[in-house]
């Protein structure tokens, strides 16, 4: 199923049941579903998946004319709105983080890996 399967392996247990519940809810069947139910059910402070809306608005702005005969088409609109309602109520909510030195410490001196090289370095620990 994956090429990394070897790696995956030397995985805990516990990362692994982990990953597989956020691949649950983040599953893309039935329209993102799972996602959807639990955005509506969250309370800021939350980040949402912008990907889904940023679907859903394309879908929208594609899938629907501007004009009904010689009319503006409310109804696009109004699905437009909805979509961005759904997560501009996490705006203007203040954010409050506690600081975590160590974990800034490792993210500033953290090496950044271009997309290529990580694959190479992963060709290097599991060969096709």
């Amino acid at each position: 199923c994956y090429r990394l399967k070897h790696t995956r392996g030397t995985l805990n247990r516990k990362i692994i049941s982990l990953q597989q519940e956020l691949e649950k809810k983040m599953a893309p069947d039935k329209a993102h579903k799972q996602y959807r139910t639990i955005l509506k059910d969250s309370d800021p402070p939350c980040i949402p998946f912008m990907g889904v809306h940023l679907t859903d608005l394309t879908f929208v702005g594609d899938g629907n004319p501007d004009m009904v005969g010689d009319k503006h088409n409310f109804t696009k609109r109004k699905l437009a709105y909805d979509i961005v309602k759904t997560f501009s109520r996490f705006q203007g909510v203040e954010y409050v983080y506690q600081p975590i030195p160590q974990l800034q410490a490792m993210i500033v001196s953290s090496k950044l890996f271009q997309e290529n090289e990580l694959f190479e370095l992963s060709l290097k620990n599991e060969p096709r």
